[in-house]
């Protein structure tokens, strides 16, 4: 049973992760113009387009279900 349910967790973990960093993470934690956070001093974070980030979502979305069913 423990064995299960470490695989269950593990591969919903891995096949889910960026699901759940697009859907709340993406975008949010960017900081606002003039102040924006960076990575090392350096490198800004991801941002989604002006329209949202529900496109990001359903092309990620969409590559992970089609992936799936053929492999």
């Amino acid at each position: 049973n423990n064995f299960t349910v470490k695989i269950f967790t593990f591969q919903f973990v891995t096949h889910f992760s960026s699901l759940i960093y697009i859907a709340f993470f993406l975008g949010r934690i960017n900081g606002r113009p003039g102040n924006y956070v960076r990575v090392a001093g350096k490198w800004r974070l991801e941002e989604c387009h002006p329209s949202g980030c529900i496109t990001d979502l359903f092309i990620q979305m969409a590559t992970i279900m089609i992936l799936k069913q053929t492999l």
